[in-house]
């Protein structure tokens, strides 16, 4: 079953038995979101996980990691692009607000994504409530693909440094313009996960179409870094086939997933018995 939701000049299209994924976003009629592959960008890569194994377009929420690892409570694999995805959940709607929840028996938890529309701006607001009785390390990505080659231009904050998570090379300086030449630049076939990390306030905007303006701030306390999935049709099937898409991942920890963040002594931590809720707003403005 699908559920959607207009909101003034929002639309969102969400499919709950799909692992909770939104199947479509908008704003005043510019898709801010991808939508399903066709033709080689649908290619499912040799040894692909099994979240590649799916069509992969839209926005995911992945918990308690992004790539997979060994999760450090339990000692067990936690799956390609978290456990969240494979669940299916249970979404509501009222006027300007869509709900969506999810159990986890693996974790010991429940999460809600609450999406709230009001004029320009998209509240999402996430809680997660720990029912075991062992505190619970977690990394939350938002995981909005968005249309790549409808993105015209990017503002980035001050930040202390990018790496190339593949490599954890500098990538360039810390500079915000020359971060955003430098994807706005590539060529096609680039496919990188890179890592901006210690952002000193929490917008980063990119524009669509030249229309729309999409202003996303995170909360830097609590979430300083962000991932950035840059995929100018190199991934999968190689440059020029692949998929193009890109997206801005608040974090928390130093890297994409739960271990080796847990390593470096930053993650999100929910309290056994506790729950806890954070709040990423964005909003829309004419380009």
């Amino acid at each position: 079953m699908t559920e959607t939701l207009s909101a003034g000049k929002w639309f969102v299209e969400c499919l709950p038995e799909d692992g909770g994924r939104i199947s479509r976003l908008s704003y005043d009629g510019v898709e801010l979101l991808t939508a399903p592959p066709t033709g080689t960008a649908a290619i499912v890569p040799e040894g692909a996980g099994p979240f590649e194994r799916k069509p992969v377009y839209g926005y995911d929420d992945c918990l308690p990691t992004v790539d997979a690892c060994v999760f450090p409570r339990d000692g067990k694999p936690a799956g390609d692009h978290g456990l969240l995805v494979y669940l299916p959940w249970q979404v509501s709607t009222a006027p300007g607000r869509m709900t969506c929840r999810v159990e986890c028996s693996r974790l010991e938890a429940r999460f809600t994504r609450e999406l709230r529309f009001e004029g320009r701006t998209l509240t999402w607001r996430f809680e997660i409530v720990n029912d075991g009785g062992e505190d619970l390390p977690f990394l939350h990505v938002m995981h909005g693909l968005m249309p790549l080659h409808d993105v015209t231009a990017i503002e980035f904050p001050e930040f202390d440094e990018v790496v190339d998570e593949g490599t954890d090379r500098s990538v360039c300086s810390n500079a915000p313009g020359k971060l955003a030449r430098h994807l706005l630049e590539a060529p096609a076939g680039y496919a990188k996960t890179l890592l901006v990390r210690g952002m000193k306030s929490g917008e980063v905007t990119a524009t669509f179409r030249g229309r729309v303006a999409l202003r996303m701030t995170q909360p830097v306390d609590l979430l300083p870094n962000s991932a950035i999935w840059w995929n100018k049709t190199g991934w999968p099937g190689g440059a020029g086939k692949g998929r193009s898409e890109c997206a801005f991942e608040p974090l928390a920890g130093r890297y994409s997933t739960i271990d080796r963040s847990a390593k470096t002594g930053r993650t999100q931590v929910v309290r056994a018995g506790r729950k806890e809720a954070w709040v990423v707003t964005w909003e829309a403005v004419e380009a």
